[in-house]
């Protein structure tokens, strides 16, 4: 079937169903054009969120354009859907000059503050093949043909040259003062470790100091360690909180714990896999509520690999290790009535989650130059490692800078540290926000404080 005909076909299901009377507009250059798909699949998403994926990378776009009298409750008015794949389809905006500006500017007119590129680059290769043999499987649209998957990360990697150089070297925004640059790639590295042994539990200089960034306009913190014993070592983070990490498992300690997180379980090599489950109580504080919870959690880890990779501290070896947890959160407590009330009764409130967190290990510095992590509500929406970082619900906190042992490695601000574009977890049925299922899920764990 042609897009456009599956698309119609899922619409008819919506005709006659009562005062609903769905209407539609299909503006496009050339129906034929599309090709032919000999299979199409919708699995687990919402009739829409099928459509706007096949729409997608079908290069079609859609609006609504709305007719009647808001102000007269008698009328339901007219809501059409346009689905186009052509500039002629639209018609001239309110406001035909955009502004690009930085995120807090309080301007009259609407304007951009961020820019989000996308690129695809699709093979019915296998993964793990370097070459692709005929099936008689579903084919490729629009005539595209195999390629061998060296051929293809090339191709990926001329892509993203070319679009940041589109982005990045395209002409500022009227009014501004300074031209964009292409940040240069990272210069400072550090000496690599033994490979070919085990990594040994941190043994970092007292007075060392790391900093992380984890995202543009997000104030770096700074840990700086302040003493250490046979078992622990000791931070300051930001010259007054205090962090302290079992040095066997790179965990934060919390005698209230019971049972053992394992973060890191050293000695570490590749290959290396692992278990842990514990109990404790989580705490989330803000000036608008406080309040206290149980949380439980199963994780499996492994040591995925040896790799080189640049942050914003520079260039360096490291152990990537993978993390995948299961976790409860129930029976939340308020501790501090705040200006939030939450509704339904709170012994009931339950709620199971998962949290995706890939570190990346500097041997050498003796901490992770850097961590990416997701929550999900389903085990389905789990990304897989070679994706991680394209994800756009993903967390991405790097080291900024570093200075111990006689190395400082400081190399630009910032490099790949970025917040998620959205902090609603994905995978979950929807809940109001003013209940504790929602809470629970929002926001993040955390050990709760000594009493």
């Amino acid at each position: 079937m042609l897009p456009l005909d599956i698309t119609e076909a899922v619409f008819a299901d919506y005709q006659s169903q009562g005062r609903l009377m769905p209407q539609w507009r299909i503006d496009v250059a050339d129906r034929e054009v599309f090709a032919r798909r000999s299979l199409c699949t919708q699995f687990n998403e919402t009739d829409l969120a099928f459509l706007q994926r096949l729409w997608a990378e079908e290069g079609l776009f859609s609006w609504f354009e709305h007719q009647g009298d808001p102000s007269d409750p008698r009328t339901l008015g007219a809501h059409t859907l346009v689905i186009a794949d052509h500039n002629g389809a639209f018609a001239p905006n309110a406001q035909p000059r955009i502004r690009y500006t930085q995120p807090g500017a309080v301007l009259k007119e609407d304007s951009i503050i961020r820019w989000h590129g996308h690129r695809q680059v699709r093979s019915s290769c296998r993964r793990g093949t370097t070459a692709c043999a005929p099936h008689d499987g579903p084919q490729l649209p629009h005539g595209q043909r195999d390629m061998p998957l060296i051929t293809l990360a090339r191709l990926h990697a001329t892509l993203i040259a070319l679009t940041l150089g589109a982005i990045l070297c395209a002409p500022a925004y009227a009014g501004a003062k300074s031209k964009p640059h292409i940040a240069q790639s990272p210069t400072c590295s550090v000496v690599a470790w033994d490979e070919h042994k085990p990594v040994p539990a941190p043994a970092p200089l007292q007075g060392s100091i790391w900093t992380y960034i984890a995202g543009q306009g997000i104030a770096p913190t700074h840990l700086t360690l302040t003493r250490t014993t046979k078992d622990e070592n000791v931070y300051v983070i930001d010259g007054n909180g205090e962090l302290v990490e079992v040095a066997a498992t790179y965990a934060v300690h919390n005698p209230s714990r019971k049972g053992q997180m394992a973060l890191i379980r050293f000695p570490a090599k590749v290959g290396d896999s692992w278990e842990d489950a514990f109990e404790e109580e989580g705490e989330f504080r803000s000036r608008y509520e406080h309040y206290r919870y149980d949380y439980e959690e199963k994780a499996h880890s492994k040591v995925l690999g040896i790799e080189t990779i640049d942050v914003a501290a520079g260039r360096f070896r490291v152990l990537h290790i993978v993390r995948e947890a299961g976790w409860i959160k129930s029976n939340p407590r308020v501790l501090t009535p705040g200006t939030i009330e939450r509704n339904g009764d709170a012994k009931d409130a339950r709620v199971v989650g998962w949290t995706i967190t890939h570190f990346w290990y500097a041997p050498t510095l003796g901490r992770a130059v850097m961590k990416a992590s997701m929550r999900v509500g389903d085990p389905l929406y789990i990304p897989d490692s070679a994706s991680i970082l394209n994800m756009a619900r993903i967390a991405i906190v790097e080291l900024q800078s570093y200075e111990g042992d006689g190395k400082r490695c400081a190399d630009k601000p910032i490099w790949q540290a970025r917040p998620p574009e959205s902090h609603m977890p994905i995978g979950y049925p929807l809940a109001f926000n003013d209940t504790w299922e929602w809470a629970l899920q929002m926001h993040e764990h955390r050990p709760g404080r000594p009493e």
